[in-house]
């Protein structure tokens, strides 16, 4: 029967290769001894369907079964022939993809984590669509958070997007438009009143206004730690040599509500809070505390690992980390219902090699450094890819 079988295919005869197919895999011998012949002209029935991963999976079988050349040699080549069949029809959906000339927009592409037992799978046929190595894609694929992967025309990062879903690795791409479009309020001073919030706040021209927000409104919460720069010297080993360096001495926390239906942010952060304009519900700011200008509080020294749970009692608190612990404290016992994201330390590490793009991308902070730095670009970046993939995840 395997001639007749290989006579099928010789005189392209799909419909009786099938039957003579599923006549030999039901033989209860071939199920408990798969015959590699029979495995083979599965993958070829296959390849001819155009389920050409499961063609390239089966072939990949034989080899592992038989020993003979004359199959080896054939599967090999089948293994060529699929590869190649796959190489052309991406460059075909390649160039279709591209040929739009809104295509040539910028933008990002982000992968999501990965089942870890999923990795060394889809490893080879990504390695071949990344044109890299299963070694290092298995490296690259992210497990717990987002990694920021690569930038490049919009219609080329759509591509790879579909391409690897039809691989079981979940990716998404915007464009740097849909990123710089979202409106962000930086909140200077907030007052509570029962189920809303009024918060004294500068849009991204600098125009100061105030915004009345209902607590119910606010649907997403995005936090992260900016790691604050100063130029220190290092006497080296055995202070034979001094040189100095820009390391971390502090953070500065920010926090960002989403109002999807405004489609807007307002960001809070403990460096440019102007805390006399704040008002507890249940405790209003006590005469003994000193007057401050108005202008963002200066920086007083906060470990990023200090906890962020208040004293019980309704006093204010009289240093400048209390008091944002305290805003901190109220606004999570009005929005006990929001999981923060807290992943952006380490999506900042993925992202901060890409310079070039986290320059196109305002901060919509503004913190005292001596010079640019991309931190506030990549919080910016990461609480917008979150609205967008919470609220609008059309590419």
């Amino acid at each position: 029967m395997i001639n007749q079988l290989a006579a099928a295919f010789d005189r392209q005869d799909y419909r009786t290769a099938a039957q003579l197919l599923q006549t030999l895999e039901q033989d209860p011998q071939q199920q408990a001894n798969p015959d590699p012949w029979v495995l083979f002209y599965r993958g070829r029935l296959q390849e001819v369907a155009g389920q050409l991963d499961s063609a390239e999976r089966t072939f990949q079988r034989v080899l592992k079964l038989t020993t003979h050349l004359r199959l080896t040699n054939l599967s090999r080549q089948s293994i060529q022939r699929v590869q190649t069949i796959e190489r052309e029809q991406r460059q075909r959906a390649l160039a279709q993809a591209t040929a739009d000339p809104a295509s040539g927009e910028p933008g990002c592409l982000v992968l999501q984590p990965v089942d870890p037992e999923l990795k060394a799978q889809v490893a080879p046929r990504l390695g071949r669509l990344l044109k890299l190595d299963p070694y290092t894609v298995r490296l690259q694929l992210p497990t717990r958070q987002w990694r920021f992967y690569r930038t490049g025309a919009i219609g080329e990062l759509r591509f790879y997007v579909q391409a690897m879903a039809e691989l079981g690795v979940p990716a998404f791409c915007v464009p740097l438009s849909r990123i710089n479009t979202l409106p962000v309020f930086r909140v200077t001073q907030c007052q509570t009143e029962g189920q809303t919030a009024q918060f004294t706040c500068q849009s991204h021209t600098d125009e100061p206004g105030t915004l009345t927000v209902g607590w119910d409104e606010v649907k997403l919460w995005v936090e992260g730690l900016l790691p604050l720069f100063e130029s220190v010297v290092d006497r080296g080993y055995w202070g034979l040599s001094t040189v100095r360096k820009d390391k971390t001495q502090d953070y500065a926390q920010v926090v960002d509500l989403h109002l999807p239906d405004r489609g807007c942010i307002v960001r809070l952060c403990d460096r440019t809070y102007v805390f006399p304009g704040y008002v507890f519900p249940d405790a209003p700011p006590t005469a003994t505390d000193p007057p401050r200008p108005d202008q963002p509080s200066p920086s007083l020294g906060r470990s990023p690992t200090a906890p962020l749970q208040a004293k019980a009692g309704n006093t204010l608190p009289g240093t400048h980390h209390q008091k944002w612990v305290q805003i901190l404290t109220t606004l999570r016992q009005q929005l006990p219902h929001l999981e923060p994201w807290t992943a952006f330390n380490a999506f900042a590490k993925t992202a901060l090699d890409h310079t070039i793009f986290l320059e196109q991308i305002p901060p919509h902070l503004h913190l005292l450094r001596r010079e640019d730095c991309p931190w506030d670009n990549a919080f910016h970046l990461y609480s917008t890819l979150a609205h967008i993939q919470s609220f609008d995840p059309t590419p």
